[in-house]
């Protein structure tokens, strides 16, 4: 019965879309509000009778049967509801009629056509997703007969890391479609533009605050889940979270100075739309069946048809607005490029670059196996080389932008002081091109942030944002630079030194989980006189037959001594160990944590004034 119910609010859902659709005319108030009221009461009973229909393992639908087992923790059987590519498409449908609704409800005073139009074509968005989950993706197709036990749910997935990650990363992209919403309203109906930005900002600074948290979340899980050692690998899926993230920071600096001078209307515009199309590709990449990753569900390539079908409509339409209409929104003022603007625009620039950098080196390989031109894998070394001097770059014009005034300036003897100090320790430990470029840029700007500490209130969540992102680079360039490792077999019994630490393998025993059984490995780690006892583990899962690794890690202030214990040697009774040591750890999660801080301390203090 709860499915039957999930499935007809779901094919209401579509129509009420359409209905919402309306109010791109600017007219029927009564009709789009109401019927953005009963979209977000539908998509939430339809996306909350598949939650429901995974908690109690109804295994009568079929995509519980084969993303579910009755043995598995509560948690993530929840979870369960998103990991799969038709729950993940209603959860980001429920997200759209979800945020439909929030806008409706601060925005309603307004009882403006714009508001309408932003509602209007919010539920285009709700209408075409719905169709196509609808119609390519349906979450409650049923079984018959009904399997006694379901498939399970893909082990590695089974982390609380993945069980948070998507929900973050999809509501980011989903507040995001509200900048494509506002940069079609606008170009319908030209309107103040300092209001515009004023009503987008505070959308567009807690997209960025989901998406920041999503994307950590997701490299916290594998750096913990996937025993590598590592958090970013340059995964095709990871870039696709990275390209939305990259062009919405230059989107909400763009949107202050629409704000606060009236310039840079028609960019900020168009940056709107790019950074929901490149959440739409993202979304494209990792639902449709081209990439093969641990982080890509779809193998169906009819899906990811579907997909770029919505991907050119939308942006399309968009595109054709912006050039019928885009030459009618002038800027208000002018300014001069040494000023806090002018140094906005050049990193908005250079930002897009970076985003330009990514997306060429996440789809030639495609291109490539599309057109039969050989196959190529572009990795670590292309990133590095293309991506980082230029990341290196936008940090340094990010100390200096924080430091100038708006409309015109003078550089000021005091900006010469932190260049000067990072130049000089770059210097002295570092000798290589690209290395030295990212170092400096990132140095550069924690020297900045550091020597211009804010006494007024409402400037310390820019502060605390850029001193994130300041720890975050800095911590990740002394990652690579000084992290090691090793690999080695050892008997229950054996030393070994590494990074300053002796380490014991005491024991190995069998260990019965709630859902696997595993070899655990009992390792006691010395430093100095601080001992640590560190349990990873080898665990295979029955049901799902197959394997992962439980890391176990020792954390100091200064990095992460990291276990890993693989497979038994039966003729030498040893096992396999893979030790690292993982600097700086605590900067890159800490750093992200004060990025969403500022994030969402800017949204509130905003909200409070």
């Amino acid at each position: 019965m709860i499915p039957l119910i999930g499935a007809t609010c779901l094919q209401l859902l579509l129509l009420m879309g359409l209905v919402q659709t309306f109010g791109l005319f600017g007219k029927y108030k009564e009709y789009v509000c109401a019927a953005t009221i009963v979209s977000g009461i539908l998509a939430s009973l339809a996306f909350g009778a598949l939650v429901y229909s995974f908690a109690i393992s109804d295994f009568s639908v079929e995509l519980v049967a084969e993303h579910s087992h009755s043995s598995k923790p509560l948690i993530y059987k929840i979870s369960g509801t998103w990991a799969n590519h038709e729950g993940s498409i209603l959860l980001f449908t429920w997200f759209l009629a979800a945020l439909s609704c929030l806008y409706l409800f601060f925005a309603f005073r307004q009882k403006s056509p714009f508001m309408l139009r932003v509602l209007g074509s919010q539920g285009a968005l709700i209408a075409g997703f719905s169709a196509f989950t609808i119609f390519t993706s349906n979450p409650f197709v049923r079984l018959f007969p009904t399997p006694f036990e379901g498939n399970g749910l893909n082990p590695i997935l089974q982390d609380i890391g993945l069980a948070m990650h998507p929900p973050m990363l999809y509501a980011g992209y989903v507040f995001f479609s509200l900048a494509f919403s506002h940069a079609v309203a606008v170009l319908m109906l030209p309107k103040d533009a300092k209001r515009w930005a004023k009503e987008l900002r505070p959308y567009m600074q807690i997209a960025w605050v989901l998406l920041t948290i999503g994307i950590t979340l997701g490299s916290w899980w594998a750096y913990r889940e996937l025993g590598w050692g590592g958090f970013w690998f340059w995964d095709p899926v990871e870039n696709a979270s990275l390209l939305p993230w990259l062009a919405g920071t230059a989107l909400i600096h763009s949107l202050r100075v629409v704000e606060v001078q009236g310039a840079q209307i028609r960019w900020s515009i168009m940056l709107a739309v790019l950074t929901f199309a490149l959440g739409l590709i993202g979304f494209f990449l990792v639902r449709s069946g081209v990439l093969s990753s641990v982080h890509s569900f779809a193998l169906d390539p009819g899906r990811g048809l579907g997909i770029l079908l919505l991907l050119t409509i939308f942006i399309g339409s968009a595109f054709v607005l912006f050039a019928m209409n885009g030459a009618r929104i002038k800027p208000t003022e002018n300014y001069g490029l040494f000023s806090r603007e002018g140094f906005l625009l050049l990193n908005n620039l250079l930002l897009m670059t970076l985003c330009v950098t990514v997306l060429i080196g996440t789809l030639y390989p495609l291109f490539m196996h599309a057109f039969n031109l050989g196959s190529i894998s572009v990795g670590t070394p292309y990133f590095n080389t293309t991506f980082n001097p230029i990341a290196g770059l936008t940090l340094a014009l990010c100390a200096i932008g924080s430091g100038i005034a708006w409309r015109k300036d003078k550089p000021k003897q005091k900006m010469l002081l932190p260049p000067i100090i990072a130049l000089g320790i770059c210097l002295i430990f570092i000798h290589e091109v690209i290395p030295f470029l990212s170092l400096w840029g990132a140095l550069w700007l924690v020297i900045s942030m550091a020597l211009n500490i804010p006494r007024q209130k409402n400037i310390w969540p820019m502060w605390l944002a850029h001193v994130g992102v300041a720890i975050v680079a800095l911590s990740i360039v002394i990652h690579f630079a000084l992290g090691t490792q090793q690999e080695l077999n050892m008997k229950i019994g054996d030393t070994t030194k590494f990074a300053g630490y002796e380490i014991k393998l005491q024991e190995v025993k069998a260990v019965d989980g709630d859902n696997y059984i595993a070899r655990e490995g009992h390792f006691i780690a010395q430093y100095g006189s601080r001992l640590s006892d560190l349990y990873p583990q080898t665990r295979y899962f029955p049901v799902e037959g197959q394997k992962t690794n439980e890391t176990a890690l020792a954390r100091r202030w200064n990095g992460d001594l990291y276990l890993v214990i693989g497979d038994r040697d039966l003729k030498h009774n040893s096992f396999a160990v893979r030790i690292y040591w993982r600097p700086m750890m605590f900067g890159i999660w800490g750093g992200a944590a004060l990025m969403a801080l500022g994030g969402a301390l800017g949204v509130a203090l905003r909200r409070k004034r």
